[in-house]
């Protein structure tokens, strides 16, 4: 069976949650699964869980770590559920950036920014400073023309050095993702007015 394979280790265990009540606290005690794999920081992976092998369900949310690193995760355990997996897709990326990422000679009067992704994308999504490499642009109102394409107003000064991310490796939350619910390479934006 495909990807059953791949998992290192496999253990029905308690998992504990404590939620608050006004007056009181419960601590309940629900059984779980602990999966260990390597995750590779260009994919993201979904674990399902089976009672037939022929039947399956998602168990998790996507799953991704931008360092690429072994991984224990945590799931609730159905108790008909038996057989667990994963799949992994590929994480959307930039494929193109209008003005072209790492350019030196940006004309300083254009009014907006046009960034096409790979695959298509939901709305919102995390856009951070990068400091180290530029300034941050000022921002302003974007713009969707379909779902693999986003405009963002900019205003830039001129020989100026700008640097943001899309989706900060750093980041904790999702930010831009595909429709899919599978969240995007971390990706440096860069490029220097005249």
């Amino acid at each position: 069976m495909k990807n059953l394979l791949h998992i290192t280790y496999i253990a029905i265990l308690g998992y504990a949650s404590i939620s608050s009540g006004q007056a009181t606290n419960t601590l309940s005690i629900e059984p779980a699964v602990a999966m260990k794999f390597l995750i590779e920081s260009n994919k993201a992976y979904m674990v399902e869980q089976s009672d037939d092998l022929v039947t399956w369900t998602n168990a998790s949310e996507w799953i991704i770590d931008n360092n690429g690193d072994t991984n224990t995760f945590y799931l609730e355990a159905d108790n008909a559920s038996r057989y667990f997996r994963y799949k992994s897709k590929n994480r959307p990326t930039v494929l193109e950036t209008i003005p072209e990422n790492g350019s030196t000679n940006v004309d300083a009067n254009i009014t907006e920014i046009t960034i096409k992704f790979s695959d298509d994308m939901a709305g919102g999504g995390t856009w951070g400073s990068a400091s180290t490499f530029g300034e941050y642009p000022e921002w302003g109102s974007f713009q969707r023309p379909d779902d693999r394409t986003l405009i963002r107003g900019i205003i830039l000064e001129t020989n100026t050095q700008y640097a943001f991310w899309l989706n900060p490796p750093s980041a904790l939350i999702k930010g831009h993702q595909s429709i899919e619910g599978i969240p995007l390479m971390p990706s440096l934006v860069t490029f220097k007015t005249e």
